[in-house]
């Protein structure tokens, strides 16, 4: 799998042993960071195979909370404007 590669919700829940559902509230707590499948707010959410990788090691005990700051604070510098609007409770569903 290349860096390149999305998932949906439904599809790392399925990875990770969680529901869709599961993966949906971690990306609205922003646990997870992902991004729209469209503009409409229902459009679903894609999530990087980087953040997945993440995720398996952070669940399997091998990520530190360091570790998980500094994931944190990339995804903010590549994404500015994401960081501000989850800040701002505008993110929809």
């Amino acid at each position: 799998m290349s860096d390149g590669e999305y998932f949906t919700t439904t599809q790392v829940g399925e990875r990770l042993g969680v529901t869709g559902v599961t993966v949906l509230r971690w990306i609205k707590l922003g646990y997870v960071h992902g991004k729209r499948k469209g503009v409409a707010p229902k459009s679903g959410w894609l999530i990087p195979e980087s953040e997945v990788r993440r995720l398996e090691a952070q669940l399997a005990g091998n990520i530190t909370p360091a570790d998980i700051d500094a994931a944190s604070e990339a995804w903010d510098a590549a994404m500015p404007d994401f960081a501000g609007l989850l800040d701002a409770g505008q993110v929809g569903e």
